[in-house]
């Protein structure tokens, strides 16, 4: 016969053992086929957990899976991975790979219609604007110019409720405001941006 007071402990801890995995378990599961539903609750957990060197492992690997993944797609109603929040995860991350997995995901796509790419890779500038011209500055000129024309139309409808000809430069480098000194080493690309945004803008 089974001892019931064990059994009954296992259950009552059941709920509580639930508790603590998080929306991204088993990771391997959501490597696999980062677009599932609950791909938005795991991404929203990574934000809060990002500085747990466990979470920061996974946040990584989830972006350039997430970015490269050719198998699957937002089929699911609702678009389970919203590219902008992820944008967001690679921008805590801060590196170098996170960031060139995000500009990949607009330059090795030249001719993709999905705007919500657009919104993703201004966000990230909008956030990390010195660490995205660092490495946009690394790209040959050909992905610089997709990469400028993206970022800057992804701008225009990030901020389309605020952003006018006089504020538009300040707005699209969020805090980040030195890369529209006349001295940083990438002004010419921030400069860019700026025109490729300011044309935009001019035509709404």
């Amino acid at each position: 016969m089974p001892n019931h007071r064990w059994v009954a402990f296992l259950l009552l801890l059941a709920p509580i053992a639930g508790l603590c995995a998080t929306p991204c378990e088993p990771y391997a599961q959501l490597l696999k086929n980062p677009y599932v539903p609950r791909v938005g609750k795991c991404i929203f957990s990574l934000k809060r957990t990002i500085s747990e060197p466990e979470s920061r492992k996974f946040a990584e690997n989830l972006v350039h899976r997430a970015l490269t993944d050719t198998e699957h797609e937002n089929k699911v109603p609702g678009d389970p991975l919203n590219f902008y929040e992820l944008a967001e995860v690679a921008a805590l991350l801060n590196t170098p790979s996170a960031t060139d997995a995000m500009l990949d995901f607009i330059a090795n796509k030249p001719g993709a219609a999905d705007e919500t790419r657009s919104f993703a890779v201004a966000r990230l500038y909008e956030l990390r604007a010195p660490l995205v011209l660092a490495r946009m500055a690394l790209r040959p000129e050909v992905d610089r110019k997709r990469l400028i024309a993206s970022i800057a139309w992804g701008l225009a409808n990030n901020f389309y409720l605020f952003m006018t000809r006089d504020n538009f430069a300040r707005l699209a480098v969020g805090a980040n405001w030195e890369v529209t000194e006349p001295t940083h080493p990438h002004r010419e690309l921030s400069k860019a941006i700026e025109n490729a945004l300011l044309e935009l803008l001019s035509r709404s």
